[in-house]
């Protein structure tokens, strides 16, 4: 974990930040780098990626405070802070279901999963700056990075609870940040909303949960072998047992599996039958199915790099992009993640206290009463 580029003399977030690298797609799915500096500003930089980025600042300071001095330990705290305030200062959408844009320049529509990830970074700073944790900054800092929180806590919170489609399932977002923001419910439907919601407690209400989920299993499961051709589905290949796998494509109308996907889902699988008994008849074979072939394919790629995607020419998401047959942070993370969950229920990503989820649904109730 690094903060290289980092320079917290700077005065406001967005100065501090400007030579931080960022967090963007990184390479294309032929596993080519993009050619040229990366901006901060780039439209290859998104939220959703710095989002996770300060999360994982956050968790590191919650997690490892103890170890370091007050200087390292602010610093981490603090960067984490600066990548919200950046966002929340210079993406946020002020129109009809506001949430905060997903990139700069001519790319700034919202979405569900970028405001997911706004969400669960709020909860981690709120977690951060209110508790035992030693950080050095005053007390005016400290309130601004609070009432900050606080505030993008109930954007993203709402945002995302406007976006749970009465088919009960969550829409991809909206169209771009512009006066006449609109659902956007003509492009495929993503399942990592569906998930990472659940994950997150962006939308804590359990009937939503249980009711995305099942849309998600029944909508976005699949099968997928490493050696199928791009005119393959389910019904028309066959490989042998060893090398079937079971997996979620990235949108209803994506081929493939996706490793990212698959690995956060197959959390999000074993955290709805450990917080709700009832799911575990429908989707105990489901989550048996998911780590089964999770381990196989651990044990195929686990230590070099965990593909995003199986197929030898990669598979589409469905939105315009294709993910690689080539070593994916994120895949392998989320792999890793999962298997970890199986045996020891901390490794979601996203957790954080329950307390911060019930501040949002406080803010969001008043929101809703007030309109």
């Amino acid at each position: 974990m690094t903060s290289e580029g980092y320079d917290p003399t700077k005065s406001k977030p967005v100065e501090r930040i400007q030579g931080y690298r960022g967090l963007g797609t990184r390479y294309n799915s032929e596993g080519a780098p993009p050619s040229g500096p990366i901006h901060w500003d780039s439209i290859q930089k998104d939220t959703g990626n710095n989002a996770y980025m300060g999360i994982a600042f956050a968790r590191f300071v919650r997690r490892y405070a103890s170890f370091y001095d007050h200087e390292d330990v602010t610093r981490y705290a603090r960067a984490a802070a600066d990548i919200f305030l950046t966002v929340h200062q210079n993406l946020r959408c002020p129109y009809a279901y506001e949430g905060y844009s997903a990139r700069y320049n001519g790319q700034n529509y919202t979405s569900t999963e970028h405001n997911i990830d706004m969400y669960a970074l709020a909860t981690h700073l709120l977690e951060v700056f209110t508790g035992n944790v030693q950080i050095k900054i005053d007390a005016i800092e400290k309130n601004y990075i609070l009432e900050a929180a606080r505030q993008g806590l109930a954007i993203s919170y709402a945002y995302v609870n406007q976006m749970f489609d009465s088919n009960g399932y969550f829409l991809i977002g909206c169209g771009f940040c512009t006066p006449d923001q609109k659902q956007n419910t003509f492009q495929p439907t993503p399942v990592d909303v569906q998930t990472w919601s659940l994950l997150a407690g962006a939308d804590y209400t359990a009937s939503r949960q249980a009711s995305a989920l099942d849309w998600a299993v029944k909508n976005t499961l699949s099968l997928d072998s490493t050696r199928w051709a791009d005119g393959c589905d389910t019904h028309n290949c066959s490989a042998a047992d060893n090398d079937v796998y079971t997996g979620f494509k990235f949108t209803t109308a994506g081929v493939g599996i996706q490793l990212e996907n698959t690995g956060s889902s197959t959390i999000a699988v074993l955290e709805l039958i450990s917080r709700y008994n009832s799911s575990r008849e429908a989707l105990g074979p489901v989550a048996a199915n998911l780590t089964s072939s999770l381990k196989r394919l651990w044990k195929v790629r686990g230590y070099e790099g965990m593909w995003a995607s199986l197929r030898p020419k990669g598979g589409a998401t469905g939105l315009g992009w294709d993910y690689g047959k080539v070593p994916h942070t994120a895949s392998s993370v989320y792999t890793a993640s999962a298997l970890a969950y199986v045996k020891d229920k901390a490794f979601n990503p996203y957790s954080t206290a329950v307390s911060q989820h019930s501040l949002a649904m406080r803010s969001y109730r008043k929101r809703v009463a007030k309109s």
